[in-house]
């Protein structure tokens, strides 16, 4: 009675672990000065290279002959993980060139202005600067606006990331069908608002191809996240207030209910027996955010398994509370019996 879905890497070939594998460099999404990455936590290839494609529709092939009775596909990651700063400014490899051309957009003017935005966060950065962010009401809403009008190269990329990504996922759904499996479910997961801008999963467009989408409500990975781009660009702009910056991040990524700590060093990623650094109104918002763009497209809450088990009890409450659609737990290793049933207690007043 149990439906069996498998959890596939979108493109990390081989696919099947995300701890192992990735592409040869020359499927690696390049930088816009066109370096390659110094460090990276998601190995994704290039969603613009024809063999990252290609080898992603052999895998469902090969996969739907030998499994052909499951009842759907997870893809993880079919996007650009942000993870790091500079992965938030991919891609700008041979393939994304030939991608922008064949889809119209200026290559140039998208690399020039991504250069510019890359700079100015690596060196150019002023307490005024982050004064300004800080006095908008809502600077994650008006951040497209904000982008189109300082940088509309870069805010072109984000678009063309957007349409990548979108191109990805109507392949996938297209060579299930092709395996003739149109009923199995297309059911990849993806980073939150507002990573999702930067990441390029565009929740409306994927509904166009997908059966659901699960949002990762990963606390540990937001402060991880939040720590990364804070010690990057603190780094690279001396005289920056350490304060300010992290007032700034902390509005930006919307990832906790409580005020933001002064420093960095605060901020890190929990280990098994402390609490996430979230809140349950941040975690709403996200989950809000990605139903509104995704309708009628089921989204699915992702928690976590990690944590104690009473942080565990409060983020799986949250997820079930705000996903009237479901709830997906990743992770079972970090999992209990004192937390499976939390899972039973809080999924008994959730539809599914």
């Amino acid at each position: 009675g149990l439906e069996v879905y498998f959890q596939v890497q979108a493109a990390i070939p081989p696919g099947y672990r995300v701890q192992f594998g990735g592409p040869v460099e020359e499927d690696i999404p390049r930088l816009p000065d066109g370096s390659l990455p110094r460090k990276r936590v998601a190995n994704n290839g290039s969603l613009a290279s024809p063999h990252i494609i290609e080898y992603q529709h052999a895998l469902i092939r090969d996969l739907l002959s030998h499994y052909p009775e499951i009842d759907g596909i997870r893809f993880d990651w079919p996007e650009y993980p942000p993870y790091f700063l500079d992965s938030a400014f991919f891609d700008f490899s041979d393939y994304a060139k030939q991608a922008a051309d064949r889809l119209g957009y200026r290559f140039d003017q998208m690399q020039s202005d991504s250069l510019a935005l890359y700079q100015k966060l690596n060196g150019g950065l002023t307490n005024f600067d982050l004064e300004n962010w800080l006095s908008e009401k809502n600077q994650t809403t008006n951040f497209s606006t904000w982008l189109n009008d300082h940088y509309p190269g870069a805010a072109a990329m984000l678009l063309m990331k957007a349409q990548l990504s979108k191109e990805l996922l109507a392949g996938f759904r297209q060579t299930m069908n092709e395996a003739g499996k149109d009923r199995m479910e297309l059911a990849p997961s993806a980073f939150p608002p507002p990573w999702s801008i930067i990441s390029g999963m565009n929740y409306s467009l994927a509904a166009k191809y997908c059966n659901s989408v699960s949002v990762k409500l990963y606390g540990m990975h937001w402060s991880m996240i939040l720590r990364s781009y804070g010690d990057q660009i603190l780094s690279a702009n001396p005289g920056l207030s350490e304060s300010l910056l992290v007032r700034a991040l902390f509005k930006f990524l919307d990832i906790a209910d409580s005020e933001p700590p002064a420093q960095l060093s605060e901020i890190y990623y929990p280990g098994p027996d402390e609490a996430h650094l979230t809140g349950p109104d941040a975690q709403k918002r996200k989950i809000t955010a990605a139903r509104k763009l995704a309708r009628p497209m089921p989204i699915y809450a992702l928690a976590h398994g990690y944590g104690p088990t009473e942080d565990f009890r409060t983020r799986m409450q949250v997820a079930t509370d705000i996903s009237p659609d479901g709830v997906w737990v990743n992770r079972y290793c970090y999992l209990n019996n004192d937390k499976l049933d939390i899972i039973g207690q809080c999924a008994a007043g959730c539809t599914t």
